[in-house]
């Protein structure tokens, strides 16, 4: 699937990981008798949001980058941030924070699955055995904390090749816990930072506010870094007595970050910082080469960020 987030991420399910677990779907439901959140109405919204754009978009001729404002949010909740690029940022670091950021992954996926215009029924099915595999695998690095009897509806669904409704039970689950966790995002101090940032009524997030939202996860993505490669005692490297899971995971991480600011957000950063596993030799060749991109910039690297159609960003030099 085209410029789909999973498509760094592994389809191995067999390593294990002892990282906590959010909420599962049963024990939200149960939590003083609450019924889980309409899931139709989030589909109703994203009907015509869509429409809405499309509707810009054939004003003015062309795609215009236009995002859902603050109050906007305020007004609709979890369905209306969903539908959002730069907000969305927030809610992302709140879910890593709480661990439980394989659910909006997955729900983008989820989204974009729907939304793809396949070749063919086999490329979709392949699409859908990936997501499967990605989020649904037991002990997979992005496992999303749904019932049994939910895996078990996608499983039979792919195996009567029901390729168009057999994510609709999971995808209704997965939306309960967001909502659950936008619940908490509500309380959280990055909520706060998110109205700060945005504003209440912007609809086109210019350059620097779309990079403050990014610094937020680069935030997370530096400060997990330091805690898996780095003894905060003596500044030195740890990685030997790290799990391979772990770095792996972060690694992930990592990339599934990437993609979503690249893809939705429309910043692509750079990863400055090496790997301590990496050969020093493999790090002096990749010193000497960026000596010599700096002296003779390639034509494609002279260009700013508007005529390449990307924004750039540095790892290490943001602020």
């Amino acid at each position: 699937m085209s410029n789909s987030i999973s498509q760094s991420t592994p389809t191995n399910g067999n390593n294990s990981n002892n990282r906590p677990r959010s909420s599962s779907i049963s024990s939200i439901m149960t939590i003083n008798g609450v019924t889980s959140p309409s899931f139709d109405v989030h589909t109703i919204y994203r009907i015509k949001t869509t429409r809405s754009s499309k509707k810009l978009d054939h004003f003015f001729g062309e795609q215009i980058p236009h995002d859902i404002c603050i109050k906007e949010i305020k007004k609709e909740g979890l369905k209306a941030l969903l539908q959002s690029k730069v907000p969305l940022c927030y809610f992302l670091y709140h879910l890593l924070e709480e661990y439980s950021h394989e659910n909006l992954f997955f729900f983008i996926e989820l989204e974009q699955y729907e939304t793809f215009q396949y070749v063919s029924r086999v490329q979709q099915l392949a699409t859908a055995q990936h997501i499967f595999n990605t989020y649904l695998t037991r002990n997979s690095h992005f496992e999303v904390n749904l019932d049994d009897k939910v895996r078990r509806t996608v499983t039979d669904a792919l195996q009567r090749k029901d390729v168009e409704k057999c994510f609709e039970t999971a995808k209704r689950s997965v939306y309960s816990l967001l909502e659950s966790s936008y619940m908490r995002f509500l309380m959280t101090d990055i909520y706060q930072k998110m109205i700060t940032n945005c504003g209440e009524l912007t609809t086109h997030y210019p350059d620097e506010i779309r990079f403050t939202a990014v610094n937020v996860l680069l935030d997370y993505i530096e400060r997990e870094h330091a805690m898996i490669y780095t003894n905060p005692l003596t500044d030195a490297p740890v990685f030997m007595s790290v799990s391979q899971t772990s770095k792996r995971r972060h690694e992930l991480i990592k990339s599934m970050i990437h993609e979503y600011c690249r893809t939705l957000v429309g910043v692509e950063f750079n990863y400055y910082r090496q790997d301590p596993n990496e050969d020093s030799n493999n790090q002096q060749q990749q010193q000497q080469q960026q000596q010599q991109q700096q002296r003779s910039p390639s034509p494609q690297e002279s260009k700013s960020p508007k005529q390449q159609g990307k924004s750039k960003f540095d790892f290490l030099k943001k602020k």
